[in-house]
């Protein structure tokens, strides 16, 4: 039974989206109107999908994206919108994790979510191996990464000290590993290199690309997310921040849908979001 949870301030459009769903079979819906009593439910069960209206602030998208992930980092976080474009730009609620979708859409957006997690193995993705590349160029900051993935239920990480090495294990079996996370400077092959290298090679280019950077400009991570990037991450990472990204790589993985976080407008967008502090 798929398990939907609506987290709405607007009654109307709650009870037009639990229309939505009056017919559908085996489907548990759950809407609410208060941003506390949806985390409260979201922390006694797990949910398949989250539908949030646009009137939250970006501290509620994280923590809501926390919980829903923390249970299940397969989960669909939605925002319905209705006209032409959502309250905010799209990169805003991307960012986040969630999925801005046109009202008109959100049905067949669900519908074609549900039939994805039942050709994959029943949604047993979420229980599958996940097995991360870390590469960073300093040693103590490499194992300090892994040893976090792990403790957020990762077993499966390998660290590796430069580019051209990460480069050797990818080439030598392309399906190894799902997600691969790098440090933006780097020498030899810098981190933007090294994502340009990935997104133009024919047995990669479908991989996870997640920036970690502590000392990189905001000009070079905007170029990292114009190339291709999937995510980014500020050192020292929050728990939350690395769910988010991690649970954002599984979903690409099992949709196989396209890496990259941002279109060329999109990163600058995000650019600004992250210069106003909004994001990060």
């Amino acid at each position: 039974m798929q398990k939907i949870l609506i987290l709405t301030k607007d009654g109307q459009s709650g009870e037009a989206i639990l229309r939505l769903f009056d017919n559908e079979q085996g489907a548990s819906v759950k809407s609410v109107s208060d941003y506390a009593h949806a985390l409260e439910w979201m922390k006694q069960r797990s949910f398949d999908v989250l539908i949030v209206d646009g009137g939250f602030r970006k501290e509620q998208y994280a923590a809501l994206g926390l919980a829903l992930w923390s249970k299940d980092p397969t989960a669909y976080a939605l925002v319905p919108f209705r006209g032409d474009a959502p309250e905010r730009d799209p990169a805003f609620y991307k960012v986040l994790g969630f999925h801005p979708v046109s009202f008109e859409e959100l049905y067949a957006t669900l519908q074609g979510h549900f039939e994805r997690r039942a050709q994959d193995s029943s949604a047993a993705g979420a229980q599958k191996p996940f097995p991360v590349l870390v590469v960073e160029d300093l040693d103590s900051p490499r194992d300090i990464i892994c040893v976090f993935i792990e403790s957020l239920g990762f077993p499966d990480v390998t660290g590796c000290s430069s580019a051209s090495e990460a480069l050797s294990l990818l080439e030598a079996d392309p399906n190894r590993f799902h997600c691969v996370i790098t440090d933006l400077k780097m020498p030899q092959i810098t981190g933007r290199e090294f994502i340009e290298i990935v997104r133009s090679h024919g047995r990669l280019q479908h991989l996870p690309l997640i920036v970690l950077t502590a000392y990189g400009t905001l000009d070079m991570l905007v170029d990292c997310l114009r190339l291709g990037a999937s995510g980014f991450l500020v050192k020292p990472p929050k728990k939350e921040d690395m769910l988010r990204e991690l649970s954002r790589a599984i979903r690409i993985h099992h949709r196989r849908e396209s890496p990259r976080l941002a279109s060329y407008q999109e990163a600058e967008y995000i650019r600004g979001l992250i210069e106003d502090r909004k994001v990060v």
